[in-house]
C-alpha cells in the first residue's frame, strides 16, 4: 500500500516535470514560485507516512471490533444452543426438574415450619411462667390483705 501511494505520488511529480518540460514559456525549475507550491520528497514521505499510521490504527481498531463482533456472535450461538437443549429436554426430564425444585423448595417451608414451632413452644413457657408469676403475685396479695385485715386484694392497689 505504501508503494502504491509512493508510486502515484512519484508519477504525478514525473507528469507535471514532463509538463512543465512541454511548455517553453516556463523553465523546468522555477525558483521563482514559493517553496510552499513546490511539491519536497521530504513532505511528501512525513504524509505518506502519517496515511499509512492512520491505515494501521483504522486497521487495528477494526480487528479489535471484528474480535468484539466474534464474541456477539459467539454469544448468541451459545445463547441458542442452550435453548434449543431446553426444548429438546423431553417431559420425563422436565417433570424430574420440577420434582427437584419442589422437594427443594419443601424441604426450606418444613424447616422454616419447625423454627416457628420451636418459637411458639417457647412463648408458651414464657407465658405460662407469667401466668405463674401473675398467681403467686396474687396469692401473696391475698395473704398481705389478709394480715393487714381487708378484704380484697383490689383495695391494696388503691
Amino acid at each position: 500500500m505504501f508503494n502504491r501511494i509512493r508510486n502515484r505520488l512519484v508519477d504525478k511529480s514525473n507528469n507535471a516535470r514532463l509538463q512543465d518540460i512541454a511548455r517553453p514559456d516556463k523553465p523546468i525549475e522555477d525558483f521563482s514560485e514559493p517553496a510552499s507550491s513546490r511539491v519536497h520528497m521530504p513532505s511528501v514521505l512525513l504524509l505518506s507516512f502519517l496515511l499509512l499510521s492512520t491505515l494501521f490504527l483504522l486497521r487495528y481498531d477494526n480487528s479489535q471490533l471484528s474480535l468484539a463482533e466474534h464474541a456477539i456472535r459467539d454469544l448468541k450461538k451459545t445463547t441458542n444452543d442452550m435453548k434449543n437443549r431446553m426444548l429438546d429436554l423431553n417431559n420425563e426430564e422436565i417433570h424430574a426438574i420440577a420434582e427437584d425444585v419442589l422437594r427443594n423448595e419443601a424441604e426450606t417451608l418444613r424447616k422454616k415450619a419447625e423454627g416457628l414451632q420451636k418459637q411458639i413452644l417457647d412463648m408458651e413457657k414464657e407465658l405460662a411462667a407469667a401466668r405463674a408469676d401473675v398467681a403467686v403475685q396474687s396469692r401473696e396479695r391475698r395473704i398481705l390483705a389478709r394480715r393487714l385485715g381487708m378484704k380484697t386484694a383490689g383495695s391494696i392497689q388503691q
